[in-house]
């Protein structure tokens, strides 16, 4: 991987670990939004918007994201 792919591949595991913590889910609940709404692809595609703010606001953007591909995280098992 070039050095920047690292770098944000290692900003998206981070921002995963953190919306995990901030919202109560579990990894593999996570993975499941993410096999649905496409999260980590999300979190690539944003990445220079996103890596300027912190775990709060991202968290918050991936809600909102998360909202407007018609999911709220309710359906995770």
């Amino acid at each position: 991987m070039e050095d920047m792919e690292q770098r944000i591949a290692t900003w998206v595991a981070m921002m995963k670990s953190g919306y995990c913590g901030a919202r109560g889910l579990t990894h593999q609940q996570f993975l499941e939004l993410d096999e649905r709404y496409g999260l980590v692809h999300y979190l690539f595609s944003n990445y220079e918007l996103l890596h300027y703010y912190g775990n709060e606001a991202v968290a918050e953007d991936i809600d909102r994201y998360l909202a407007e591909q018609g999911g709220n995280g309710s359906e995770l098992s």
